[in-house]
């Protein structure tokens, strides 16, 4: 069977026989078999490997999580661009540096993790909504 079969950001978990995805995965058609056959194929999701380290100590950012939609960042020097990215590693925002602290009105964005960047320096924030 088939298993160089690939998915972006998912790995592979086998054929099964089933659409539930239940019981052990099916590695070879038995000798003989005739008829036609369905298989699904299982896919987890892979671990994200958008941002390479993180270094909140760098870049300061609060409240965290983000309750209000106002996410503070500071730390920041120049001019540039405050980017925020999905844990997939899509860009969802991206605001210009207005100082050492820049107030940004994340409440557009659906709860949830994201990364934020800026001159260079990176941080995760939750977003949550109540």
């Amino acid at each position: 069977m088939d298993t160089a079969t690939t998915k972006e950001n998912y790995t592979f978990a086998g054929w099964y026989d089933n659409v539930g995805l239940t019981g052990d995965a099916v590695t070879e058609i038995p000798a003989g078999s005739t008829g036609n056959r369905e298989y699904w194929a299982k896919w987890e999701r892979a671990a994200s490997t958008a941002v390479a380290s993180l270094d909140a100590a760098a870049l300061s950012i609060y409240p965290n999580p983000v309750v209000s939609g106002l996410l503070t960042v500071t730390n920041l020097s120049g001019s540039g661009r405050v980017e925020i990215y999905s844990v997939s590693g899509t860009l969802v925002a991206s605001y210009s540096i207005t100082g050492e602290q820049t107030v940004v009105d994340i409440s557009a964005l659906p709860t949830g993790s994201y990364i934020v960047k800026a001159n260079g320096k990176t941080a995760k924030i939750l977003h949550a909504k109540f």
